[in-house]
């Protein structure tokens, strides 16, 4: 127990500043976080098989959805390559932050490769004959990942981090068999998923998700964008480049032309909010610059953190109504893991 009590404390300070100790993960995760906090100074333009003027969308399946718009299945009809489109709702508020979106994304693919965006497919005036649906929308397109969010693996208990330690190329259970209580018969986990598991094993996925998560996170960093929901249902999980992705940019902000910004508005999560709930973006004013600034930086850590933590203290935080206690009780010890222990 004071080895797992240590551990949160660490973890949760090394997260807020990004410097995540990757000691017992995977090389490639290491590799990976190491790389992605350089600065990007040149455009990338990563290479897809995906056109998003010719894309054609599906919109009877269903991908995922939110308050502002709804994910569907979509495909480029001539190399056969799937993907996903995003599709606002017609509100204003939710036309806001669709075109917030496709202005951060379009600068992440010019600025990371760490960015699944592909492009937007503009609307059209004239439906082909082909498409599934109504193409009179306009799509933010995606490529296409063949894995899940981190908040679908939590939610499992034992049964998810232990998938998801597979996921990202990780031995069974994180360290060895024998200190996994996971019964797995086949492909299938029949285990209780509130059974407990060894803090070790727990601990080596924990890592493993900061040093992933923390890589994708720096990329986004070091193109200037801050992206206030970080939380494990924008996290996906890629088990063919055995990698996570942060994704939902529609309550980013871009710290150099300040798009997507408002004083007066924050639109985190409430279970992964930092105590100051807003994050101060000041204009540039000489040599001072927003992108040099490490508070917002340290903004999105807290979420990343507190991400971290329910795969460390899994299946104690595995559902929201438990992550609410732990959240209730740290604000009461105001915000000092010292003091909540």
């Amino acid at each position: 127990a004071v080895v797992v009590v240590v551990r949160v404390v660490t973890s949760i300070a090394v997260a807020r500043a990004l410097r995540t100790s990757v000691v017992g993960v995977p090389k490639k995760a290491a590799h990976r976080l190491a790389s992605a906090t350089a600065v990007i100074d040149a455009d990338v333009q990563p290479t897809t098989s995906i056109d998003p003027a010719r894309v054609v969308v599906d919109e009877t399946e269903v991908v995922g959805g939110g308050t502002y718009g709804s994910v569907f299945g979509a495909v480029d009809p001539v190399t056969g390559t799937r993907c996903v489109a995003k599709k606002a709702r017609a509100d204003p508020l939710s036309q806001k932050y669709y075109a917030i979106e496709a202005g951060i994304n379009a600068k992440l693919r010019r600025r990371t490769t760490e960015s699944l965006y592909v492009g937007e497919k503009k609307k059209q005036s004239a439906v082909p004959v082909f498409s599934f649906a109504s193409q009179s929308a306009s799509y933010l397109v995606f490529r296409r990942v063949a894995g899940r969010d981190l908040h679908s693996y939590v939610t499992e208990g034992a049964c998810g981090v232990d998938a998801l330690a597979a996921a990202l190329g990780a031995p069974h259970c994180g360290t060895l068999d024998d200190e996994c209580p996971v019964d797995w018969s086949g492909d299938a986990c029949s285990a209780d998923p509130d059974a407990a598991r060894a803090s070790a094993a727990n601990l080596a996925v924990a890592i493993l998700v900061l040093a992933e998560a923390s890589a994708s996170l720096a990329r986004v960093h070091a193109a200037g964008v801050c992206h206030r929901d970080v939380k494990p249902a924008n996290f996906v999980v890629d088990p063919v480049e055995r990698a996570v992705h942060l994704v939902d940019f529609g309550s980013a902000v871009d710290v150099e032309s300040r798009l997507g910004y408002d004083a007066r508005r924050s639109p985190v999560s409430p279970r992964y909010a930092p105590p100051e709930t807003f994050v101060d973006i000041p204009p540039t004013t000489g040599a001072t610059t927003s992108t040099t600034s490490a508070t917002w930086r340290s903004f999105d850590s807290y979420g990343l953190a507190v991400t971290a933590l329910r795969f460390l203290l899994s299946p104690a935080l595995r559902s929201d109504n438990e992550l609410d206690r732990f959240n209730a009780e740290f604000a009461k010890a105001g915000h000092r893991l010292d003091a909540w222990l």
